[in-house]
């Protein structure tokens, strides 16, 4: 349950970030996602380290792990959700497959790769 609301949470603060700075203040769009992402990408990794899975082992191992984990994250979301759409999925659909799926992926991978304590 942890691991999920550090999602929601991580979610809420890059939208949120990304309609301050672009709908209310008006700065660019590119310069507004790439703070919200960012926002977001460090409250994710922040909550799921400390309060999520506990962790205390060094960081900065923890950061290029996450980071790698990431990465692989948004390759794979952006394949499955094109090959997706090509066999016919609705786009919306296509995205959630992906979520769900990865969703699973990350929580062993936080658990036993990303957050695991030596």
């Amino acid at each position: 349950m942890r691991f999920l609301a550090s999602g929601v949470t991580s979610t809420v603060i890059d939208m949120g970030t990304l309609y301050v700075l672009h709908g209310v203040l008006r700065l660019p769009l590119a310069l507004s996602t790439l703070c919200g992402v960012l926002a977001g990408f460090t409250v994710n990794f922040l909550l799921n380290r400390i309060w999520a899975f506990g962790s205390s082992s060094p960081v900065g191992k923890q950061t290029v792990r996450y980071m790698l984990l990431a990465s692989a994250n948004w390759i794979s979301t952006v394949l499955l959700v094109g090959g997706l759409v090509k066999l016919g999925l609705f786009y919306l659909l296509a995205r959630a497959i992906p979520l769900v799926v990865l969703s699973l992926v990350n929580y062993f991978g936080y658990k036993y790769w990303v957050f695991r304590d030596k």
